[in-house]
């Protein structure tokens, strides 16, 4: 894991395909510990798993604040919905839109009304 200053932001690159329990430590240590003025975005692009584990630090973390995650692939957004994780995390396209406060990725969830 790699973990940088970007301007505003601290960016924490996963540098694994999955998130071990040391990074769950360590990202769960940057949030208690931050500066509030300094936002705190975990880039996804390398990972291709994520475990229960991750889900509950979203969860914890977002009662502080939410947490930012931006470069994931597919399977990793889909696993987010499907776990009702989403709103726990505020989802970015990549490194650019986070630092920048863009182009947020906002899932709405739709439902299909029947016709009368």
């Amino acid at each position: 894991m790699n973990i940088r200053d970007a301007g505003y932001a601290r960016v924490v690159d996963i540098e694994g395909t999955t998130i071990s329990q040391q990074d769950i430590k360590t990202i769960k240590n940057l949030f208690i510990e931050k500066d509030l003025r300094q936002r705190i975005g975990i880039n996804l692009k390398q990972v291709n798993h994520i475990n229960d584990d991750f889900i509950f630090l979203l969860k914890d973390v977002s009662k502080i604040e939410k947490v930012s995650v931006f470069n994931l692939n597919n399977d990793i957004y889909l696993l987010f919905f499907v776990l009702n994780a989403d709103k726990y995390v505020d989802i970015y396209l990549d490194e650019r839109d986070f630092c920048s406060q863009k182009n947020l990725l906002i899932y709405r969830r739709f439902k299909l009304l029947k016709s009368a």
